[in-house]
C-alpha cells in the first residue's frame, strides 16, 4: 500500500512541535528519508528572520493501512500495492 514517515519537530516560530507527515510508496524511501532528516540539519524558513535550526525530536516509519488509502495520490494509488513494495 506504502509508507508513511511522521516526523515530530520542535519550530521556534510556533508554540510546542509540528508534526510532518509524507508517503513513501516504499519502506525503503521511507526508512532513506528518515535517515536523511536525522543526519543533517534542518532550518525554519520564515522570510525576512535569520535561519533557525530545527531539531527532529522522533521519527517513525509505518506501513499504511487499508483505511489510509485516501493518503496516497489518486495517480498513485494503482502502483502503491504490496506487490510494488520490494522492500530493501
Amino acid at each position: 500500500m506504502g509508507w508513511l514517515l511522521t516526523l515530530m519537530l520542535a519550530v521556534p516560530q510556533v508554540e510546542g512541535t509540528v508534526q510532518v507527515e509524507m508517503w513513501f510508496s516504499r519502506e525503503s524511501y521511507c526508512t532513506f528519508a528518515r535517515s536523511k532528516f536525522t543526519e543533517q540539519p534542518m532550518y525554519s524558513l520564515t522570510q525576512g528572520a535569520p535561519r533557525v535550526p530545527v531539531t527532529v525530536k522522533d521519527s517513525a516509519c509505518r506501513e499504511l493501512g487499508p483505511e489510509e488509502t485516501n493518503r496516497v495520490p489518486p495517480h498513485m494509488r494503482a502502483q502503491a500495492t504490496p506487490e510494488a513494495d520490494t522492500g530493501f
